[in-house]
Parts: structure tokens; sequence; C-alpha cells
């Protein structure tokens, strides 16, 4: 049962996972992290638990039924008193387990909520760093828990009394039916003969009555998390069904949608965020969507990947599609391996790529270059390299169909420039492939095949840049661009030359050298951050560097091993330390831990005492 109960875990944990995966937009917005892994941590691991105990509920009545047997051929019908106490001890079980399911499902309700409210804390540390928020933040989450605690103590409270009264069940079945025996007839005797036998069968009840109760306990806590797992599964879920997946190879077009209508909610009730979308787009060819901030560039890349509720309409798909979303998502692993995403390592497609994507000098800059660990979250890297190192990943996927969601705002104009004329533009290692780019930027639509202009959810125009560019219907959009395009100016000769002579000043400085293994994640080179005309450009903070950082990346790059960010951990061997013991103790408070001292001697002595009386009468 132990190896079945493992794979009923698994096979729910994988359940979990792959329900999250497709919940709907709807679902997401009622669910959070903590609820999730608490289904995954506790919910799941109940039925386990309850799996490998299963053999009990066939097993304690058969123990306790035989023992009733042979109590009835020692004492005949006396025996029927110490049945009449298991009976009535069952209903009070079964009140109190109520009682208990009804503390545990608030308990857990309290615990999602303080494992939200955490992640919520750590995702947001450095906001609350800043504004001195740790305290009240912390009283938050310790109000949180003192509800929490204050049920888990009621429930362990009743279950201990309950515990208390199972244990001490055999003593009282013992003495009834004793009791019943001696009072029955005036012939009964207690003989040793009667006494010893009778005392080891009610010796053999303890155990399984002890187990009615903790099983009573398990059955009530999986029945609760198979309720919360119930309400779990059913949740809404995207419709799989709703973009069409063609599977041809000689196709002309790659996306296709008529007459498609989009929502991020599945109230109908509520207005959709796209309508009436028609789009086609042929094999090759390289499409920008453009628009007002919250016009739905974004919701339109999400709605043709099936990530949105499809209304109506139909949305078709020719092709392996591959996406870089605009928040960059980076794993905890080496850089290589975070552009690599699983994939077999093809040195020239691989050096193709990072060329490509500007990544050559950074490579040359980190402290282990391809090889350096990148923290959770890409927590050593600037926004740009974290930019640039997700279109490396989604370029290196060797997809038919790309779907970019504005790359390049979070790098300046000149790196923009080159990662679009080497990898997205017409002469790009993309130039076969159909792509879709969400941008911001004027410069790059005179190089596109046509333009989709999108405002308020409708797709208002499409066309060629020549002929966008004069229409009045599109000005203001055209406009807005224009005034991204010139916050992000290039740097001028004298500022290019101050740059250089600083980056060498740092290479020829040899002093205050930063710890070593520090990770270097802004840089010193053409493409740092300036001051031109009176305006700061738009140009990314990732370029930027001190001379102590780069020093240090420099020292550190010379290592033979690399500097890891999360070390891996070793287990303590041996004897424990008695101050593990002692912080037990100190936990338990003094009083307690004497109490429970008192109550143990107290226990032995009685056990002692037992035997000594027995023997002796």
């Amino acid at each position: 049962m132990m190896k079945t109960g493992v794979r009923i875990q698994n096979v729910l944990t994988d359940a979990v996972f792959y329900k999250t995966l497709r919940l709907s937009n709807t679902a997401r917005k009622g669910r959070t992290v903590g609820e999730i892994v608490n289904l995954m941590a506790i919910d799941v691991e109940r039925f386990q638990t309850l799996c490998q105990q299963s053999q009990q509920f066939w097993s304690t009545p058969l123990q306790i039924t035989l023992c009733l047997i042979f109590l009835y051929t020692v004492l005949g019908l006396a025996f029927i008193g110490g049945v009449i106490v298991m009976i009535l001890l069952i209903p009070l079980n079964m009140i109190v387990s109520i009682k208990v399911k009804k503390w545990q499902s608030l308990q857990m309700k309290l615990k999602d909520e303080r494992q939200k409210m955490t992640n919520e804390v750590m995702n947001g540390v450095k906001v609350i760093k800043l504004y001195a928020w740790e305290k009240p933040m912390l009283k938050v989450i310790s109000d949180i828990r003192a509800k929490e605690v204050a049920l888990i103590r009621k429930a362990s409270m009743t279950r201990t009394f309950i515990d208390v009264l199972n244990s001490a069940s055999p003593f009282l079945v013992a003495m009834v039916t004793f009791g019943t025996y001696l009072l029955a007839s005036p012939n009964n005797r207690m003989t040793p003969q009667v006494a010893f036998v009778s005392l080891t069968l009610f010796s053999q009840l303890r155990v399984p009555l002890f187990m009615i109760s903790e099983m009573i306990g398990l059955t009530v806590q999986t029945m609760i998390s198979n309720e919360r797992l119930k309400t779990f599964f059913v949740e809404e879920e995207l419709d799989p069904e709703a973009i069409q997946r063609e599977n041809s190879n000689n196709f002309e077009k790659s996306i296709e949608v008529q007459t498609a209508t989009f929502s991020w909610d599945s109230d109908r009730s509520i207005p959709a965020t796209l309508k009436n979308i028609d789009l086609t787009i042929k094999r090759g060819q390289l499409v920008a969507v453009v628009g007002k901030v919250g016009s739905g560039k974004s919701s339109l890349l999400s709605a043709i990947l099936g990530e949105m509720e499809k209304r109506q309409g139909y949305v078709g798909i020719w092709g392996q599609c591959a996406y870089s979303s605009q928040q960059a998502w980076i794993q905890n692993m080496s850089l290589r391996n975070n552009i690599l995403f699983e994939h077999e390592y093809d040195q020239s497609r691989y050096k193709e790529i990072i060329d490509a994507c500007e990544l050559t000098r950074d490579l040359e800059i980190l402290p282990h270059g391809d090889y350096t660990e990148i923290g959770e979250k890409g927590i050593n890297l600037s926004g740009g390299q974290k930019a640039r190192v997700s279109l490396a990943r989604a370029l290196y996927q060797n997809s038919d169909i790309y779907f970019l969601d504005d790359p390049l705002s979070a790098v300046d104009a000149i790196v923009g420039e080159q990662i679009f004329k080497k990898a997205i533009g017409p002469e790009g290692i993309l130039k076969d492939k159909t792509r879709i780019l969400v941008t911001h930027s004027l410069n790059y639509l005179n190089d596109c095949d046509f333009i989709v202009v999108i405002d308020d959810g409708t797709i208002t125009h499409i066309g060629k840049y020549q002929d966008l560019i004069d229409d009045p219907n599109v000005a203001d959009v055209f406009k807005t661009l224009q005034q991204s395009s010139e916050d992000e100016l290039p740097l001028d000769e004298e500022e290019e030359e101050n740059i250089d002579n600083e980056n060498n000043d740092a290479e020829s400085d040899d002093s205050d050298v930063s710890a070593p293994g520090t990770i270097t994640s802004r840089f010193v080179s053409r493409h740092s951050t300036v001051h031109s005309r009176g305006r700061k450009s738009r140009m990314t903070v990732d370029t930027e560097i001190t001379k102590t950082s780069y020093k240090s990346s420099k020292s550190a790059y010379n290592k033979k091993e690399a500097i890891k960010m999360i070390q891996e951990e070793f287990a303590a061997s041996g004897r424990v330390n008695p101050h593990i013991y002692y912080s037990y103790f100190k936990a338990m408070s003094v009083f307690l831990f004497l109490l429970f001292i008192a109550f143990f001697i107290g226990n032995s002595v009685a056990t002692v005492g037992r035997s000594l009386w027995l023997s002796d009468w």
C-alpha cells in the first residue's frame, strides 16, 4: 500500500499541475499560488497517508470482533457491558471529528491566505524595504498566523482529549466488563485464569480501539482535502479547441483570424477586449502591431496563442509557435541553459543567436560567460539583458511562427537596431519565419511587410508603412511612435569617447575590488545611459557599471570554478547537537517541559505498579 499511496500522490500532484496550466483567466483570478501549493503539498499527501493506513479499515474491526468472541468464551454475556462502552465512545468520536473538520477547513483557508500574503511580500520585498514597511507587513502575516494557531490549538486539544479517552477505553471496558461479570451471578469469581486471560484480551483491544479514532480523524481530513481538490478540478478551463492548429506542411498561410471576438473574462456581460478581428498572415511575413498604450496589442498575441476566451469567430495556426514576452521569464540556471531551454546544444547556431541578440559583450563581462548562474527571475541581470536572453531563447527554438511582444523596448536605440537587423528584420536569421512584432518604435516599421494598427481592441487599419504614414486617420498613432523614437537618442562622438575613457580607467585600476564571484549585470560600453541636450535618453540602465563592479567581474572571470548563487545543501551527520534539544525545550517552556516529564514518570510508575499489584494478587 505504500507504493500505491506514492503513486496516488504523484498522479494527483501531476493533475493539479496540469490543471493549473489549463485554468481560464477567470479561474486564475480566484486562485493564488499559495492555495495551489497547499493543494500539492498538504491535501494530496493526505490521500497518500490514508492509502497507507487503508488496511486498518478491515483489520481493526476484525481484531475487535475476535477479541470480543474470545471474551465471550471466558466471561459469557458479561462482555456485553464492555461492548456498550465501546458503542458509546463511537458517537463521541464522530461528534468531535465533525467539529475538528470544521476547524480544519477554516485553518486551511487561513493557511492559504497566509501563503498568499507571504508570497506577495516576498515578490515586493524591494518596495517594502524602501518604504520601511517590514513591521506592518510582519504584523499582517502574524495576525493571520495567530488566528491559524488558535484553530490548531483548539483542534489539537480536542483531539488530545479524544486520544486520552480512547487510550483509557480498554481500562473502562475492562472495569465495566468485570463489574458486570461479578454482579451477574454470585457464582462468578475473579480467578487468576479469568483475570489474566481477560486482561490479555483487553490489552489486545487497546491498539484497534485507538486506531478507530485515528482512522476517523484521518478520514475527516481526507474528506476536507477531497472537497478542496474537487472544487479546484471543476474550475473553468480554456477551450483547447478555440485555436485550430493545422497539421499541413505545405501551407502558404501561417495565421488566419476571421471575425473573432476575444475577452479575458468568460462572463459575457463584460465587454470584449478584442472585437471583430480579421487578420491573415502569410508564411515568412514580418508584421508590426502598433497602437496606443492599452489598445490591445499584447492581447492580440495572447488571443492568437489561445490564452484568451474566444467568444466567436475562427483562428487557425499553421506551424509551431515561439513567444517572447514583454516581461522576460528567466529560470534559476546558467545563462546557456536559459537559452537552450532543454534543447540540444548546436554550437554554430548558438553563437549566431548570441551575436544576433547582442549578448557577446555580456558573455565577456559575466564572471563565467554563459556558464554564469542566473538567479531566480533573473535577479542578477538587468532588464535589457533579461529581454535579450528571452529573445535568444525564442530564436533558438527554431519555430515556424514568432510572437514578439515588444522585446526591443528594454534596450536602447542602437542595440535595438542591431538586434532588429541581425535577428528580426528582413536580413536577420528569422527572415524565412513568420514574425509578429509588437513595437512602439517607428524605426522598424518601414522594413515590415505590413502594419496592423489597433485602437480600443479593434483593428482599424492594415497596410504598408508608406500607405499609412500619409493617412490622417492614423496620424495620432504615428505621432505617439515618433515621440517614442525621438526619446531614443544615439550617442555622439564626445559621449562615446568619455565612456571609452571611463572603461579604460576601470580596466587599469587595480584597487577596491569587490568580493569575488560578484555577477555584474551592468557594464560600461557604448550603450551606456547618457544625458543629451538636457534630456535623459531612454537607453537602458542595464549597460551602466561602476569601476569597482567591472574590476570585480574581471577578477571573478579568471576563476576556474563557477560561483553559484544557490549553494548545494549538505545534511549534518553524527550525533544531534544538544543545542537542538535545548531549542525544543525552550520553545516548549520550562513549565510544560516539567509537566510532560511528570506525566511520563507517572505513567511509568502506574504501569509498573499495575504489574506489581497483579503479581501480588
